[in-house]
């Protein structure tokens, strides 16, 4: 791919077609054959130090944890609509640390030794109290952290800090609420540690959430429940407000039917009309479908329009942390994204928004070498370092929204004049949707010829 620091839109967009033919050849994967692909591991290469362990969830009561989850989905519910989830377990969490290593080149293999060896040396490069704690897309269904790792290690450069990336249980085998529970243990083990941990107890004003696409929606969930806490406390579960949280080319709700998902799909990066597993063309496989049969790979139709699944239908952030999310215009989940920014506006929250000219959908993993992508970590890396000083009483920070377009040029324009979806409409196009879905069982060829659709 070029990566010059300006292309013309038509080498864009060849870009995105070429990523187009790749997709291609993915939706044709069984969830196993990608789970087993994208879920391997191998060493790490250049600078960066990549430190493998598990979070124990010891000292966490599991019994508090479910009352939580319960808590927030009945009580953030639209009334008259069914909660519907399968019951869960509460169990560790394997992450990766990774962070800068200063003096080493490109080809530098891995650092050698014990996880506590290789922590020890890590720490030696970090000179920043900021903590990102991340975890991957790709729909929910893989976390390929090898792949994380270029943007995490970049982030660590810029702010000095470290980073977790979280490697959380997968649909289709471990639906909703599996992955927020995940993330929730990891969060807590951070602000206070196992005794197997390797790490010092970190502030929660020095926690940054973050993850891209649809890993972007799932720390939304976490922090719609702890949002619910503070209003809602249980006595046996302390979870403070994070610092602030990077939401990178959101997909704010699973399964989309806002009017962006039809009028940019010939310019995005995603084919087909359908989440992944949602539609006749999935090969089934031992993970799906689901027995007995569920109709979305994530979790049960009934949820998809709810706010901790669906964080553009959340009609409040009150007392949210900072947020911040970029957007490509040509991204088909634009429309849940500005929604998503403007309900945070309206609850009073401070949430900065970049949207960038002709972009795709998650352009910093496919084009990392894009000005565009160098500009989305420094921008994360800049906010990671506002929001934790605002945490610990430093300057506010102000709600934003910046458009930066193809000339490398920057235009600032207003939030609250940015059209968007009315709330309800857009959960009635939502539930338009899903509560109309069979399960996979009950399937017809939905969308296989779709003749306005061509590659």
């Amino acid at each position: 791919m070029a990566t010059a620091p300006r292309m013309s839109l038509a080498e864009i967009q060849e870009a995105h077609h070429n990523v187009r033919k790749g997709w291609l050849v993915r939706r044709k994967m069984t969830f196993s054959a990608l789970q087993e692909r994208a879920e391997r591991d191998r060493p790490a290469k250049g600078p960066m130090h990549v430190v493998r362990t598990r979070l124990s969830s010891e000292g966490v009561s599991q019994s508090a944890v479910r009352q939580a989850v319960h808590n927030a989905a009945h009580g953030l519910a639209v009334p008259g609509r069914e909660v519907k989830y399968d019951p869960f377990d509460v169990v560790d969490v394997d992450i990766e640390w990774v962070a800068w290593r200063n003096g080493d080149g490109n080809d530098a293999p891995e650092v050698k030794g014990s996880p506590e060896e290789q922590y020890a040396a890590m720490m030696r490069d970090v000179s920043s109290d900021v903590v990102v704690l991340y975890t991957g897309g790709f729909a929910g269904t893989v976390n390929n952290a090898p792949g994380a790792r270029r943007f995490l290690s970049s982030l660590a450069r810029l702010t000095r800090g470290r980073c977790v990336n979280v490697k959380r249980r997968l649909a289709p085998q471990h639906p909703f609420p599996a992955p927020i529970v995940d993330i929730l243990i990891a969060y807590l083990a951070l602000i206070n540690p196992p005794r197997s941990s390797l790490h010092a107890p970190v502030s929660p004003s020095n926690i940054i959430l973050a993850g891209p696409s649809q890993a972007g929606l799932t720390m939304l969930g976490l922090l719609q429940i702890l949002l619910h806490l503070q209003s809602h406390p249980i006595p046996s579960l302390s979870a403070p407000l994070p610092a602030g949280l990077l939401a990178l080319s959101l997909i704010a709700e699973p399964n989309p039917n806002f009017p962006s998902w039809y009028a940019n799909k010939q310019h995005d990066v995603f084919v087909g009309m359908s989440a992944p597993g949602t539609s006749a063309e999935q090969v089934p496989c031992a993970l799906w479908p689901s027995s007995p049969p569920r109709e979305h790979p994530i979790g049960y139709k009934e949820m998809l329009a709810h706010p901790l699944m669906a964080a553009s239908l959340a009609g409040s952030w009150k007392g949210t942390c900072p947020v911040y999310t970029d957007i490509g215009h040509t991204e088909r989940s634009i429309d849940g994204a500005r929604l998503f920014v403007k309900n945070v506006r309206r609850s009073g929250g401070t949430v900065v928004l970049d949207e960038f000219e002709a972009m795709a959908h998650d352009f910093i993993s496919f084009f990392p070498g894009w000005w565009q992508s160098r500009k989305v970590v420094e921008r994360c890396a800049e906010m990671c370092v506002r929001f934790t000083a605002m945490a610990n009483g430093g300057a506010k920070v102000q709600s934003e929204r910046m458009l930066w377009t193809l000339d490398g040029k920057t235009h600032k324009l207003s939030i609250d004049d940015m059209e968007v979806l009315d709330l309800e409409e857009a959960r009635n196009l939502i539930e338009e949707k899903t509560l109309a879905m069979p399960k996979w069982a009950e399937w017809e060829v939905i969308e296989a010829a779709d003749p306005a659709f061509k590659l």
